[in-house]
């Protein structure tokens, strides 16, 4: 039954819903991947310099690393054909395939246009292992030494979409591993990560979730003495900052942007208005010296509110004011 469902799905359409192909007759050859070759005569796929061919199922698991219950489930929808208990029976995860990570960051060598109108230098890109899909550009989330999934991202602003490049997985984690201060700031996702490391400031963050922490998580975070939670300047921001400080063991403390700076304001911006240096100063000189710890931040919930944190932002921007 499983391979009657890989083999009533077309090859070549469900590989052209990720990357472009070219050709005519049997075979199709990827238009930015040359070595991924599509024979729609045996309707299967060769991508020679990842190492990896099969069918359908097979690139659903092994290039986008769905679990066999999902993939299957795929292959059900997009076949027309009933499900079956088989569905019900597996559900074994697998493994993102490793050699993506380098295929992608080579092409992405050509695409860094993308990267550089964001304010990252090559420098930044490399760490990261910034790449380019051939449709979208990505950003690797690895732990631990393993390549766990790609946040995808194309186009900015309002016409800006970001999504997991495999689906189903959960949140993890981001820019844990070899983390050498003694402690760290925790940011929104991964652009305010890379924006951080770009300007010399240890930072963190996870895939999903502004109040997102998970308990499993606390591993990675036990050797810093302090986590300064820096988010957005919105209400989400100051609201998921103070839900999420709490789970720090004590350690949580929240960062708040100066009172005069724009709605939705985060460092990737600053560091684009203001330039590395200062927005290095503004938030080590004015936002760090005025960080509010998690119980504190509880305090002026359940008590007098937030009007405590006016004050607070006041004088972060009077500091800030002197940096600029």
């Amino acid at each position: 039954m499983i391979r009657e469902l890989a083999g009533r799905v077309p090859i070549d359409k469900l590989i052209g819903e990720t990357f472009r192909l070219k050709g005519v007759n049997r075979w199709r050859r990827g238009i930015e991947h040359d070595s991924l070759v599509v024979d729609l005569e045996k309707n299967v796929f060769y991508w020679n310099s990842v190492g990896i061919r099969g069918n359908a199922l097979d690139w659903l698991t092994k290039i986008q690393g769905l679990s066999y219950r999902d993939a299957l489930g795929e292959l059900q929808r997009l076949s027309g054909l009933p499900f079956t208990n088989v569905l019900e029976a597996i559900d074994k995860p697998t493994p993102l395939y490793p050699k993506l990570l380098n295929t992608f960051f080579e092409l992405g060598k050509h695409y860094r246009e993308y990267w550089y109108q964001r304010g990252y230098t090559d420098e930044t890109i490399n760490y990261f292992k910034l790449g380019y899909t051939g449709k979208a550009f990505v950003i690797p989330i690895i732990v631990d030494g393993i390549l766990m999934n790609f946040l995808c991202r194309i186009g900015s602003g309002e016409n800006k979409r970001v999504w997991n490049w495999s689906s189903g997985r959960p949140t993890y984690p981001f820019n844990v591993d070899n983390q050498k201060s003694k402690y760290v700031f925790l940011m929104e996702g991964p652009p305010d990560v890379m924006a951080m490391h770009q300007i010399g400031l240890p930072a963190i963050s996870r895939t999903g979730g502004l109040s997102t922490w998970k308990q499993e998580w606390n591993k990675y975070i036990i050797k810093f003495n302090s986590v300064y939670i820096l988010y957005d300047n919105d209400e989400a921001g100051i609201v998921g900052a103070g839900r999420v400080a709490n789970k720090f063991l004590n350690r949580g403390n929240v960062l708040y942007w100066p009172a005069g700076f724009p709605d939705k304001y985060d460092v990737n911006k600053c560091m684009l208005q203001y330039g590395e240096e200062k927005t290095k100063r503004i938030i080590t000189e004015a936002m760090l010296p005025n960080a509010v710890h998690a119980k504190e931040v509880d305090r002026w919930r359940h008590t007098i509110g937030y009007s405590k944190l006016n004050e607070v932002r006041t004088e972060i921007e009077r500091r800030a004011r002197c940096i600029l």
